[in-house]
């Protein structure tokens, strides 16, 4: 089933019930299903393209208009959220890419790619775990460990 709330601009697939995920309140749009939930981007191109799922970021206040965005700025996140019997507010795992330019400009924006995980000793204390930087330099928090169990 498909709900619209025009006054709060969410949309809700499944449930009427829109659910507060992590730190972020009400998504814009929300599926949810006791069955198997996925969710599909497909493309069907005669040529090397594929389908896109892209983020954006702008420091503008109004959607179409045009602000640089800053150093450390979030342009996406992906977020992983358990149930912890009470609600879905913790996040588990999160996966951000951000601005890292300490001067970004037209057409020349640095990012990196931060994957962070919580240990589980409390509700959602995020660490970051891994950085690949704008250099391309990867940067491990913790034990690195190979395959074969070697570090």
């Amino acid at each position: 089933m498909l709900f619209v709330d025009g006054g709060s601009d969410l949309i809700n697939i499944g449930s009427a019930t829109n659910y507060a995920l992590g730190p972020a309140a009400a998504s814009t749009l929300q599926i949810s299903s006791a069955a198997a939930t996925q969710l599909s981007v497909f493309s069907s191109r005669a040529n090397a393209g594929g389908a896109h799922l892209n983020f954006t970021k702008s420091r503008h206040a109004s959607p179409g208009s045009f602000a640089i965005v800053e150093d450390n700025d979030a342009i996406g996140i992906i977020s992983f959220n358990a149930d912890d019997g009470t609600n879905f507010a913790t996040e588990v795992i999160k996966i951000t890419g951000e601005v890292d330019d300490s001067s970004p400009a037209s057409s020349s924006i640095g990012g990196a790619l931060i994957f962070e995980t919580a240990a589980g000793a409390t509700s959602d204390d995020l660490t970051e775990r891994m950085r690949i930087d704008s250099a391309g330099d990867v940067t491990f928090t913790g034990d690195l460990i190979m395959a074969d169990g070697k570090g």
